[in-house]
């Protein structure tokens, strides 16, 4: 039922919603008109994005069935990517509209997009809540997090030197179910964790590096200065930086310290931001 679309959250070149059990990333591309202030995204800067996708899809295959090296399923799903025309229907409009007067978008009104303006939409699974505004309810939790980035970046490092390079807190979502455990394959070696109820999805690989074995997909960050421009002392700000110095602006080289760099970040989101 389209009426129950609603708006789960914005960044500077997209919206996201969700309808039923499915989220849609929408991005507007290859348009002259400014998006929130900046240019529109490529086609061929969003086609890295889709591969980094799809690559990582790879490693989410049945425990049971995988003949894969390495698996895990913390990566979140994309279902299906699609290339749009056209304007925004009402629905999205009426759910942007809503999700604005609570909150105050940042972001331009769908509408101010010409009719013929191009959008490219991930289809995503529905990977629950983000960790800024998920409440953990205990200590165990919090080790299942950190256990389940931790595991599913060393999945990703030995399947196609994967780092993501901007795992914020709300670049992880978290939800609760059943299951008491989560497995992963690692080099070939099945393990086995306690997950005490908690799942984890990473999400938004914009700015991620990974080697697909035909290429290596990178985003070259040094084409955006002000990423390391943020406020002194800012945990998140301060791991840019600190990515910065450990690559020495080469993005396209192989450093999986930054994903060492993001753990440690997230340690420091639980200690500071997360205790009670």
């Amino acid at each position: 039922d389209a009426s129950n679309i609603v708006k789960l959250g914005e960044g500077t070149f997209g919206e996201a919603f969700k309808g039923g059990e499915t989220v849609f990333k929408i991005v507007p591309i290859d348009g002259n008109v400014l998006v929130n202030g900046e240019a529109q995204k490529t086609c061929t800067e969003l086609f890295t994005e889709v591969l980094l996708s799809k690559t990582l899809n790879c490693l989410c295959g049945a425990r049971d069935k995988t003949t894969n090296k390495n698996s895990c399923l913390n990566f979140i799903e994309t279902k299906a990517i699609r290339v749009c025309e056209g304007t925004y229907d009402a629905f999205l409009v009426n759910a942007w509209e809503d999700w604005d007067e609570k909150h105050t978008s940042e972001n331009d009104h769908p509408l101010a997009f010409p009719e013929k303006q191009l959008y490219t939409t991930f289809i995503l699974a529905d990977g629950g809540q983000d960790f800024e505004s998920f409440v953990l309810l205990d200590f165990d939790e919090a080790r299942s997090l950190l256990m389940q980035v931790t595991s599913s970046l060393a999945v990703a490092e030995a399947a196609c030197e994967f780092e993501h390079r901007d795992l914020h807190w709300g670049n992880i979502l978290l939800s609760r179910n059943k299951r008491k455990t989560i497995e992963f394959i690692l080099q070939g070696k099945r393990m086995k964790a306690q997950s005490f109820g908690l799942t984890i999805a990473i999400i938004d690989f914009t700015l991620s590096r990974i080697n697909t074995g035909n290429q290596v997909l990178y985003l070259d960050l040094s084409t955006d200065p002000g990423l390391f421009e943020g406020p002194k002392g800012d945990s998140q700000a301060e791991t840019y930086r600190k990515m910065l110095n450990v690559t020495r602006g080469n993005w396209e080289g192989r450093y999986p310290k930054t994903n060492s760099l993001w753990l440690h970040y997230l340690v420091d989101t639980l200690l500071t931001k997360k205790a009670s």
